[in-house]
């Protein structure tokens, strides 16, 4: 593959974005599909200057090359969505996900006539040189690699199998994020108890700013958490397939889900709200989404055994969903309006505040009343 190559990315968000960016600044032209996405992403697109192909199926009939940046449970489904499209071309999957997901991936990739490569990035957006490492293992790495050697995104080829990649991605996130989710437990746990002050005095005697660094630590996994879940629970899995124990991660992955509400904050949300739904665990709250004739949207912390009995208490009723916690609720709108809540009958602090209130039902017509 040389020259300049047309490239999807799927989707510009924070990450996706800056991986455009850098294939950009390498000569190539850069597209992504603006159906169904919101206005902050199609902004960020815009600023970029990325060539829009309206759908996912014109996507993937432009581009010989298609990278995948998405939530880790999502990772399957835009795979299978652009096999449907009949992309015939070269794929990578740059998601947080399991090395086991990631090689049944590219079986099915393989068997479809795709070529795959497994990648795993380590760091923040890509946007000064040297700082974010894209790792990449199959046997067309190499031709990934070279499609971002002009830009600030560094990448590394690991090996000629899938599943390489993602697991070293894995291991590294095992470390870095699934400590921070011991910090912020253990925070959380101090306050509960009344010793937060002397424990922040025990750890400032041992390293100066520790206890200043640990709560910045614990603000910015609150910004991002709502990333983390998925990804803990990949790390879960990707132990427990090594013959290690997963339930660390996983309660990390718990831990995770209780900030996740958070992500609107961008690490400016009072640190007495994060403790308190780690400490509450917010995310326990069951709720139904009702759907009504009138195109009001409801979430209702009534309790209903089934459908029918939703039905017979709304007669305009039309479809109801639940019972969920709180943080698929988020996960749903996130996967039917996009990652921004602009577009959502209620934003994240309307959730949110709703949970934590005496309320039983949030209308989102009233809201825009």
């Amino acid at each position: 593959m040389t020259g300049s190559q047309r490239i999807g990315i799927i989707h510009p968000g924070e990450m996706g974005i800056s991986v455009a960016a850098s294939a950009q600044k390498t000569g190539h032209e850069v597209y992504w599909a603006s159906e169904g996405r919101s206005p902050q992403t199609r902004d960020r697109a815009a600023k970029c200057a990325l060539r829009d192909a309206g759908t996912l199926a014109s996507l993937c009939a432009t581009c010989s090359v298609i990278v995948s940046v998405c939530p880790p449970d999502a990772a399957d489904a835009v795979a299978r969505q652009v096999l449907a499209c009949g992309f015939a071309g070269l794929y990578l999957d740059a998601n947080a996900i399991s090395p086991q997901r990631a090689i049944d991936m590219g079986q099915k990739m393989t068997a479809a006539g795709v070529a795959f490569v497994d990648g795993g990035v380590i760091g923040g957006p890509a946007w000064t040189p040297g700082a974010t490492r894209l790792y990449l293992s199959g046997t067309r790495a190499g031709e990934v690699a070279a499609c971002f050697a002009g830009g600030p995104l560094a990448t590394e080829v690991i090996g000629a199998e899938a599943g390489k990649a993602s697991a070293l991605k894995m291991c590294y996130a095992a470390y870095t994020k699934g400590t921070t989710a011991l910090l912020a437990a253990v925070v959380a746990t101090a306050e509960r108890l009344g010793v937060r002050d002397n424990l922040y005095r025990q750890w400032d005697s041992d390293d100066a700013d520790s206890a200043k660094r640990a709560e910045q630590r614990v603000r910015q996994a609150g910004a991002k958490a709502w990333r983390f879940v998925g990804e803990m629970d990949e790390i879960s899995a990707t132990f427990r397939s090594a013959g290690l124990p997963g339930e660390f991660h996983a309660v990390a992955a718990e831990i995770y889900r209780r900030l996740a509400p958070f992500k609107m904050g961008h690490g400016s949300a009072p640190f007495g709200d994060l403790l308190a739904a780690l400490r509450d665990g917010d995310a326990s709250v069951p709720l139904h989404l009702v759907y009504l004739q009138s195109g009001a949207v409801l979430l209702t912390k009534r309790q209903y055994s089934q459908w029918r009995d939703i039905a017979a208490e709304y007669g305009n009723y039309v479809a109801s969903l639940g019972p969920w916690n709180v943080e698929d609720v988020v996960r749903f709108f996130e996967q039917d309006e996009g990652l921004e809540d602009s577009g959502w009958p209620f934003s994240r602090s309307q959730i949110m505040d709703f949970v934590k209130s005496d309320a039983m039902v949030l209308d989102s017509a009233y809201l825009r009343a």
